[in-house]
């Protein structure tokens, strides 16, 4: 009989404190700097240097410093949310820098935009450690019109990642057109995946427009709808939907409103039968939405499940939806690796 949880444990690296991780970093200190190595380019990074850090740079590498220039420069109204965020990082460094003494690495709780940023620069990390973030969805994150879905793409494949699949992007052209195909040779999946975001007013560089807005169920059903039209029909099918809500209104585990929401959204679809199975293998909803809380500390993000009885094509292992599930519950929790004590030592002798 399969055993999920053994297979979880076998199936994918992980860090001492159980969470998982796309690749187990490669790093090692040489004369006085940090390198690290990001598949096939060595980083030479300050020895003092947190993994924090570190993805913040990879981020603005990646982004390019140029284009942060550009969007620094803007008025608060026109500037890309990225741009602000690091604005908003760089303030809270300095007021929680301590006072007395010259400390190379300190603490301090993150707001909304800076793990918005934690978040970003790690799922880039991962994707990159693995050769698997193609320049395409850089472009989309740098439109303000496209960034909001590209973003929630990269978390998801991010997720996927660190779940131990190997991520494949769909190319333009194809007939249905997913957002990946996510496989993992251990288990022996290979499981279309598409991201839907759902968009609000004057959130995430979306206009106002002046118009009422719809019901939440009727907004989320049209999501798993149109994602359900890109999936193809031989290999299982998995949807992922962030509900982008406050964070505060948004526990599945405490909020009873939200449940019954999305009860009505499920309530909208016909139940799977062994005759009409249903298209979805699962569906995941999220709340990745620390964008509510910039300026102030983030709050956790929330994650629930609905796997139907009856699919039309089923994953083969049970294990695979339970990793996809801890390493989306994972999201905020942001790895960081501190130099060690020997370092700091070397650091103040030099």
């Amino acid at each position: 009989m399969e055993n999920p949880i053994q297979d979880m444990l076998s199936a994918q690296q992980r860090l001492p404190g159980d969470t998982l991780i796309a690749k187990s970093p490669i790093m090692v200190v040489f004369k006085g700097r940090r390198m690290r190595a990001v598949w096939s380019r060595v980083w030479m990074r300050p020895v003092h240097e947190t993994d924090h850090e570190f993805y913040l740079a990879l981020l603005r590498r990646a982004l390019g410093l140029d284009w942060l220039r550009v969007e620094e420069s803007k008025p608060e109204s026109q500037r890309h949310r990225i741009a602000a965020w690091f604005e908003e990082m760089d303030r809270e460094r300095e007021s929680s820098r301590p006072r007395s003494g010259a400390a190379h690495v300190w603490s301090s709780e993150p707001t909304g935009g800076v793990t918005e940023l934690l978040t970003l620069g790690r799922d880039l990390y991962d994707l990159s450690q693995t050769n698997q973030l193609p320049t395409k969805v850089m472009d989309r994150l740098r439109n303000t019109r496209e960034y909001q879905g590209a973003r929630y793409e990269i978390a998801v494949a991010g997720a996927f990642a660190r779940a131990g699949f190997r991520i494949i992007w769909t190319k333009p052209g194809q007939d249905k057109r997913c957002e990946f195909v996510a496989e993992h040779s251990g288990l022996g999946e290979r499981i279309a995946v598409e991201a839907k975001s759902r968009r609000r007013e004057d959130v995430l560089h979306e206009p106002v427009a002046g118009k009422p807005s719809k019901d939440f169920d009727v907004e989320i059903a049209r999501l798993i709808r149109d994602a359900e039209e890109q999936l193809p029909t031989d290999i299982a099918g998995i949807v992922c939907i962030d509900l982008n809500l406050p964070p505060e209104h948004a526990m599945f585990t405490s909020d009873a409103g939200l449940v019954e929401s999305l009860k009505s959204v499920l309530d909208r679809f016909p139940d799977p039968t062994p005759e009409k199975p249903s298209v979805l293998t699962a569906t995941f909803f999220t709340n990745f939405a620390w964008h509510y809380q910039e300026g102030r500390r983030s709050g956790k993000s929330s994650v629930g499940a609905v796997i139907p009885r009856y699919a039309r094509v089923a994953v083969r292992r049970g294990a695979s939806l339970a990793l996809l599930d801890k390493a989306l519950h994972e999201h905020a929790d942001v790895p960081n690796v501190n130099p060690t004590p020997n370092e700091m030592a070397s650091l103040k002798r030099s």
